[in-house]
C-alpha cells in the first residue's frame, strides 16, 4: 500500500540558497564599505561605529535582504511560505558567517580588537535576526502575491471575463 501525502514539503532549491546567499554577500560588502566610507568608519573603529550606524546599517542589510529574497522566490518551483523564506534567511546567515571566517579570521588571528568588538555587539544580533525576519516575511508577503495572481477577485480588473457561451440564455437555447 502506497501512502500519499496530504501536503507535499516545500521544495528547497540548496543551490539557489548558497548562489544567492553570494550575492548578498558581495552586496552587502558593497554598501558596507560604501556606507563606511561615506561615514568616515575605518576597519580600526568598526567595534566602535555609535548606534546610528548600526540602525543605518540594518536598515542596509534588510533591504539587501529583502531584494535577494524576492529573487529567491522569482523562481516558480519554489514554494513560498514563511518557513522557507526563514529557511533562506538562515542560509544568508550561515554563508556570511562562512565567508566571514574565511576573510575576517586572519584579521583576528593578528591582533585586530576591533574585530572582536564588532561580533560581539548586541546589535550585530539583533540585525541578524532581523535578516532572517525579513526574509521570512517576504516568503508569507510571496504566498499572497502568488494567490492574487492565480485567484484574481471578481472586481480585479486583471479577472477573465466570463465568456458569452457559458450564460444562462444561451445554454436553454
Amino acid at each position: 500500500m502506497r501512502i500519499v501525502p496530504t501536503q507535499l514539503p516545500p521544495r528547497h532549491n540548496l543551490r539557489r540558497m548558497v548562489r544567492l546567499a553570494g550575492v548578498a554577500y558581495g552586496l552587502s560588502l558593497l554598501a558596507g564599505l560604501i556606507l563606511g566610507s561615506a561615514l568616515q568608519v575605518g576597519a580600526e573603529t568598526v567595534g566602535e561605529v555609535s548606534r546610528d550606524v548600526w540602525l543605518v546599517a540594518m536598515a542596509t542589510s534588510a533591504l539587501v535582504v529583502y531584494g535577494t529574497t524576492k529573487w529567491y522566490f522569482f523562481d516558480p518551483r519554489v514554494v513560498p511560505s514563511f518557513r522557507e523564506g526563514a529557511l533562506f534567511g538562515t542560509v544568508l546567515v550561515g554563508i556570511g558567517f562562512v565567508i566571514d571566517l574565511l576573510i575576517v579570521f586572519p584579521l583576528w588571528v593578528a591582533g585586530a580588537e576591533s574585530v572582536y568588538a564588532f561580533y560581539t555587539h548586541p546589535l550585530f544580533f539583533v540585525t541578524l535576526l532581523a535578516s532572517i525576519a525579513v526574509a521570512g516575511i517576504v516568503g508569507l508577503e510571496e504566498v499572497y502575491v502568488r494567490r492574487s495572481v492565480a485567484y484574481p477577485t471578481k472586481g480585479d480588473a486583471s479577472a477573465p471575463e466570463a465568456s458569452s457561451s457559458a450564460s444562462p440564455e444561451r445554454a436553454g437555447s
